[in-house]
């Protein structure tokens, strides 16, 4: 049996649970990139993508306001777009505002251990973003009815079960849209044997010439993360986060919310009582690793 082998068997040996020190939201899972060019384009995307949703909800607002003026011109009123494209508006300049806790729901989401926890918490996110939105769009309703002299009354009874439903599928279909462009950024740009031989870190004022091999852990230090390359440790500023995207190609991968490890180092893997792990590498150096990365290690095992 081969290395890999064994070495996936013991990782698949227990389930995997969440980890105590999985919880809270870690510093390095912040969006800021870090000082080495293959990071700076992180914040780009993320910006991107939520300009690009946003503009689908303008479109939408538009679209849903001329429809309405156009029904009422049917029945035998007159056509005027004003008051369905106040109203449309209030609804997508608060979904607007609400697309960066949408995105950071969908990154938290897509991180728990079991598919329990991560519905019982989009129920609960479904809930916070319907009530906001409400909230917020009955707010401008009711101030932009003010500034022209007249007012807005919401019928809490029939209207919020309405906007609810409505609410919810609003929220799938930006959430689908985070989801799918967040894999897309998550994907290397090129498989591991087309990625350049040589890494580049910027330790300071200095760059130094790293390979890929010679790195063994990669660790979270404040606004640092620390490459261990056996005989040096260098310093580099930026996030563990883009860094391990950046480094997903060379097999370079979390095994822990604190550090990644190249597992083209590993010899043995041990599971300990509690369902973490313990990775032993070809210097003799043990490195801990929580449950919550084991299905992720044991597929990462399978291309080392």
């Amino acid at each position: 049996m081969s290395r890999t082998s064994t070495l996936i068997r013991r990782l698949a040996g227990r389930p995997v649970e969440m980890a105590g020190d999985d919880s809270g939201r870690a510093r390095d899972e912040r969006g800021a990139g870090g000082t080495n060019g293959a990071n700076s384009g992180t914040g780009g995307r993320r910006i991107s993508a939520g300009l690009a949703i946003a503009g689908v909800i303008l479109a939408v607002v538009v679209v849903n306001a001329l429809s309405a003026a156009h029904d009422t011109a049917r029945r035998g009123g007159g056509y005027d777009l004003g008051p369905p494209l106040f109203f449309e508006l209030t609804s997508g300049a608060v979904m607007i505002a609400l697309l960066p806790l949408v995105r950071r729901a969908v990154h938290f989401l897509a991180r728990q251990a079991t598919r329990w926890q991560a519905a019982a918490l989009a129920f609960g996110i479904a809930i916070a973003f319907s009530g906001l939105h409400i909230l917020g769009m009955v707010g401008l309703r009711v101030a932009g009815a003010a500034v022209v002299g007249s007012s807005y009354d919401f019928d809490w009874g029939n209207d919020l079960p309405y906007e609810f439903r409505k609410d919810l599928l609003a929220l799938l279909a930006i959430g689908a849209g985070f989801w799918l462009i967040g894999r897309r950024t998550r994907q290397p740009d090129a498989p591991a044997d087309e990625a350049p031989e040589i890494l580049w870190l910027k330790d300071g004022a200095a760059s130094i010439r790293v390979e890929p091999r010679a790195v063994l852990t990669v660790t979270s230090a404040g606004n640092y993360v620390e490459y261990d390359v056996g005989d040096r440790r260098h310093l580099v500023r930026g996030t563990l986060t883009g860094e391990e995207t950046r480094l997903a190609p060379y097999g370079i991968v979390r095994i822990h919310r604190t550090r990644l490890v190249n597992l083209a180092r590993v010899v043995q893997v041990q599971p300990t009582p509690a369902g973490d792990f313990t990775l032993c590498l070809d210097t003799g150096a043990t490195v801990a690793g929580s449950r919550r990365y084991r299905e992720a290690v044991a597929s990462a095992l399978v291309r080392v």
